[in-house]
């Protein structure tokens, strides 16, 4: 079943879709993601042994994080409250998990969902 996605920075306004599983205790939303890139350096001093006599070390690291261009999972438990009340992830405050797919295998002959990322939700009563 489809629903409307807002266009924005990380969001390309395609209509996503959803999917219950077969249990119905568990919704994945799909999402055409634009991709997203971030960068995290870190820079920092390793002192000496106390009795050497070497100067302190310098070092700086660098780790980028990438969401790749495509579609992105989103998966949450449901339950069911009160009558004709569905609520979403569980009373734990377990976050749902976003994913991703990436191509594995020769030529990329084959997928898997990688984790990248978590999420919080709820249902919103207008």
């Amino acid at each position: 079943m489809q629903y409307s996605v807002e266009s924005t920075e990380f969001t390309s306004g395609m209509p996503g879709e959803y999917k219950l599983s077969d249990d119905n205790k568990f919704i994945r939303f799909s999402v055409d993601c634009l991709g997203f890139q971030r960068v995290v350096t870190t820079k920092g001093t390793i002192t000496k042994v106390f009795w050497s006599e070497d100067e302190d070390d310098v070092t700086k690291t660098s780790s980028t994080y990438t969401i790749p261009e495509g579609f992105i999972f989103a998966d949450t438990s449901i339950d069911y409250g009160k009558p004709g009340e569905l609520v979403m992830g569980n009373a734990q405050k377990i976050d749902g998990v976003l994913r991703l797919e990436q191509k594995m295998g020769i030529l990329g002959a084959s997928t898997r969902l990688v984790p990248c990322g978590k999420f919080s939700a709820k249902m919103i009563f207008e």
